[in-house]
């Protein structure tokens, strides 16, 4: 599981800038205010740069900081992290020694070292990625991963090769396990992503793990259906409309197995009371009955507030943002 967090994290930072919002935004945070109460609890705090960079980030509720730092070139060069037990924390540096070359090293990380070294093509897109992970106090020792990428000429992503070397701290000269995954991809004359497959090794035993359904007019998504694993449930999900071609409905279910029937689980209305502000009404279920509502106020994309109800229609907590803007 500290593996998983850890990967993602890395993940998210290598795709570029952590960058959310445009760049007049400076600060952010949000305060929760509990039903009947009036005192107000941080629940969110970030700051950017002039450029729009994510450069501080502190989620009380997850005991967690985070810090980044940009070179010249508006590169990130380093990043700290200090979350709950479920994370990594320390830091990560980011250099680059070549134009085509991406090098990140962990430095006073704790549980831990990490490696990692990315290839970029012309286009800057990962063409390949090389790492090393080493975990302290755990039976598997390090874990050597290599993947490749392969695009079509529009920049299409099309397949990934991923090439696993696990070591035991007990017999560290002999690989303890070996994977050999493939992931590949299929797109429509839009450009638009239809169908995912997993396979290892063997072309013949192909899964198809994701598939999207679209609108032949407008070219809008329609439908999804996802499975990651094998032997698990699947989750469908679909796409609604208003007459402007913006997204008015959303909805959810899961089916855990052939045996049994389809459950919703959550749902999303958008209303789009002027051209600046957007209302999204979030209602999840629990075995096909509601659960709790979520309210959420946009203002030019950017949150105001979100109110959280109960089954019963009665507010349970407030979510206010308030922004800072640099002149």
């Amino acid at each position: 599981m500290r593996y998983r967090f850890f990967m993602l994290y890395i993940s998210w930072l290598l795709t570029g800038n952590p960058t959310l919002f445009a760049q007049k935004v400076k600060e952010v945070k949000a305060f929760q205010i509990e039903a009947g109460q009036t005192e107000r609890r941080l629940q969110l705090h970030e700051k950017y740069d002039e450029r729009g960079n994510l450069i501080y980030s502190y989620r009380p509720d997850l005991y967690c900081t985070m810090e980044y730092s940009y070179d010249e070139q508006n590169r990130l060069s380093r990043s700290y992290q200090m979350c709950g037990e479920s994370f990594w924390n320390g830091s990560m540096v980011y250099s680059y020694p070549a134009k085509n070359l991406v090098v990140v090293r962990s430095e006073e990380m704790v549980g831990g070292s990490y490696l990692r070294r990315d290839t970029l093509n012309a286009q800057n897109r990962i063409q390949a990625s090389w790492s090393y992970w080493v975990q302290e106090g755990e039976t598997a020792d390090s874990m050597i991963t290599h993947i490749s990428y392969t695009y079509s000429p529009k920049g299409l992503l099309l397949r990934t090769h991923t090439q696993t070397i696990t070591y035991d701290k007990r017999n560290p000269k002999v690989p303890d396990s070996r994977t050999n995954d493939f992931e590949e991809f299929e797109y429509n004359s839009r450009d638009s992503l239809t169908a995912k497959y997993v396979y290892a090794e063997n072309p013949q035993q192909k899964r198809m793990v994701y598939q999207a359904r679209y609108d032949s007019l407008t070219g809008r998504k329609t439908e999804s259906f996802e499975q990651p694993y094998a032997e698990g449930g699947v989750t469908r999900s679909e796409y609604l409309y208003d007459e402007q071609g913006r997204l008015s409905h959303f909805k959810n279910w899961y089916l855990p197995s052939e045996e049994a029937e389809w459950m919703m689980t959550r749902e999303v209305l958008y209303r789009y009371p002027n051209e600046q502000e957007r209302v999204e009404v979030w209602r999840s279920y629990y075995e096909n009955t509601f659960d709790s509502e979520e309210v959420r106020t946009f203002q030019n994309d950017l949150p105001v507030r979100i109110t959280i109800l109960d089954a019963q229609g009665q507010g349970r907590q407030l979510v206010i943002y308030e922004y800072t803007y640099y002149n």
